[in-house]
C-alpha cells in the first residue's frame, strides 16, 4: 500500500512494517521492519535513527540478495543514536520456508555482507559504535562478530570470522637514545604497540 507524503514517527513502542511506500520523512524511535514478518521491501522518504530505536532484520538466504529485508530511501539516513544510547539491529534468521529457523547458506567460517538499506541522500552522522546487532533470533550458530558500515549510498551489514594472527617482530635496535623495531602481519589486520620504561611490566 502506500502511506502518503506527511512526516512519520514510529513511537518508542510502536513498529512501522509492510512492503509498500511510506512518501513522507520517517523518525523511528521505535522499530522498523520491511515486510511482515518475513522478507520484504519497505519504500520511504528519509529517515532519522534516534537512540533506542531498532530495525527488525529478516535473512531467509544468507547469500541471496532477495532472501533480505531492504529499506529503500528517496532521501538521507540521519543517525542520531550515541554510543551511550545506540540503534538496535535486530537479526532474524528464517527457514526457506519463511518460518523462524536456521538460516539457508550460513557457515560460521564465512564472511557475508548485507544490505541494510540504500539511501539516495546520503548517510549523515555514520559511526559504528551508534549500533548494537541483537543476534536472540538469529538461530544459526556462530563464533564471528556482525558490524555495521556503509559503502557510498547503502548501510551493510557484514559477518565475519576473523582468525587473528600474531606479528612477527624483527630488527629491534637502540640508536641515539630511540628504541626501533619493526613487525609485520596480515593485511587489513591492526594491533596496539604498547610501550613502557618498566622493564618489570607484564606484557
Amino acid at each position: 500500500g502506500y502511506l502518503g507524503s506527511g512526516p512519520v514517527s514510529v513511537a518508542p513502542a510502536g513498529t512501522l512494517s509492510g512492503t509498500g511506500t511510506v512518501g513522507g520523512a520517517v523518525t523511528v524511535d521505535g522499530t522498523v521492519a520491511p515486510g511482515n514478518g518475513a522478507v520484504g521491501t519497505l519504500n520511504t522518504g528519509g529517515q532519522i535513527w534516534n537512540g533506542g530505536g531498532a530495525y527488525q532484520f529478516h535473512l531467509s538466504n544468507a547469500t541471496n540478495s532477495s532472501g533480505w529485508d531492504l529499506l529503500n530511501l528517496t532521501g538521507a539516513l540521519d543517525l542520531q543514536s550515541a554510543t551511550n544510547n545506540p540503534f538496535t539491529i535486530k537479526l532474524v534468521s528464517l527457514t526457506g520456508g519463511g518460518t523462524p529457523g536456521l538460516l539457508p547458506g550460513f557457515t560460521n567460517t564465512g564472511t557475508y555482507v548485507w544490505t541494510l538499506a540504500t539511501v539516495s541522500g546520503g548517510i549523515q552522522n555514520f559511526d559504528p559504535a551508534k549500533f548494537i546487532v541483537d543476534t536472540t533470533g538469529f538461530a544459526n550458530a556462530f563464533t564471528g562478530t556482525f558490524t555495521v558500515s556503509t559503502n557510498a549510498g547503502a548501510l551493510l551489514l557484514t559477518y565475519a570470522n576473523v582468525i587473528l594472527v600474531p606479528p612477527t617482530l624483527g630488527s629491534p635496535g637502540l640508536a641515539g637514545g630511540a628504541f626501533s623495531f619493526s613487525f609485520s602481519g596480515p593485511a587489513g589486520q591492526s594491533f596496539k604497540v604498547y610501550s613502557t620504561t618498566n622493564v618489570t611490566a607484564p606484557l
